[in-house]
């Protein structure tokens, strides 16, 4: 048994690192198999969604909703939350509202709750799908978190922060365009686990747990040109090395996840961003992480 284990891994590798074999197993095979797998190439989330209508269910089910770390005691901080949670425990105030975009359960608020201060008047709203919503209120109401919120309405919600950590990528419109929704532009925007490239950007396809979304790899200069017009100025940018490799299209490749805090208007000062960014790289250092420092202006 053990042996007849070792071939077919032997197996898989070599087809994998065959090409056109490669890219012909990862179409037909792996897509339907793994979830964020990915394949196809399309010009817009419409068409990227009609595509994957010919295949089988698109959209979120209910089996995709994220149950939250909810636990007794601290975990050992993972690394991908760091940066965003040293500029927040900052930005964050005894009154704030925060907005978070395709927040799932609260995932964020309760890893985010273990290490910096929520002070019982801090509102945490999550924007999610109406299944994933119906799921957290019952949550919160049932853990006694009263200033946890879930809805499914962004148009003329209030906001001093906007966090979204790996979702933009599903969202239909890009950033820009929820934060008008808002009632005010908010002061700070954090971004986090988002794929970018240095080509055009792009819609896929991918598996979420056998049913097929539309999934945006966004031009890494056009995200932040999109919010610069806005008046946010960026503040830190870091990055984690994640791959997406979808068959046939070798130009598409994904290398790396991206990460920004981006504040809004001219408070920020050239030299506050300096000295800033000074403390952020080396605490980054200190754990390892790859700082972007073409993001540094």
């Amino acid at each position: 048994m053990y042996r007849n284990v070792r071939v077919s891994e032997l197996l898989r590798g070599i087809v994998r690192s065959t090409p056109l074999v490669s890219d012909l197993y990862r179409y037909h095979y792996t897509f339907f198999r793994q979830t964020t797998a990915c394949r196809g190439v399309f010009r817009s989330f419409d068409e990227a969604r009609l595509a994957g209508a010919r295949i089988a269910d698109t959209g979120f089910g209910e089996d995709v909703i994220v149950a939250p770390e909810i636990i007794a005691e601290t975990t050992h901080i993972r690394r991908r939350d760091y940066p965003i949670l040293f500029w927040l425990g900052s930005a964050l105030s005894e009154h704030s509202k925060i907005l978070n975009l395709g927040g799932n359960a609260g995932s964020e608020f309760f890893t985010y709750r273990q290490f910096i201060n929520l002070s019982s008047d801090v509102q945490w709203t999550v924007w999610e799908l109406p299944q994933t919503v119906a799921f957290g209120q019952q949550m919160s109401k049932t853990l006694e978190v009263p200033g946890l919120h879930f809805t499914s309405e962004i148009a003329g919600a209030d906001a001093d922060i906007v966090i979204t950590c790996g979702a933009m990528q599903y969202f239909e419109h890009d950033l820009p365009t929820y934060l008008r929704y808002l009632r005010r532009l908010p002061r700070h925007v954090f971004v986090n686990r988002v794929p970018l490239i240095e080509e055009q950007t792009f819609f896929t396809l991918q598996n979420v747990v056998k049913h097929f979304v539309p999934y945006r790899i966004q031009n890494h200069s056009e995200l932040i040109d999109s919010l610069a017009q806005l008046d946010y100025h960026l503040i830190d940018g870091w990055y984690e090395d994640h791959e997406i490799i979808i068959p046939f299209h070798p130009e598409c490749r994904v290398n790396r996840f991206y990460g920004f805090y981006f504040y809004l208007g001219e408070g920020a000062s050239d030299c506050w961003r300096t000295d800033a960014l000074t403390i952020a790289t080396r605490a980054r250092e200190a754990m390892g992480l790859q700082h972007q420092s073409s993001l540094t202006h």
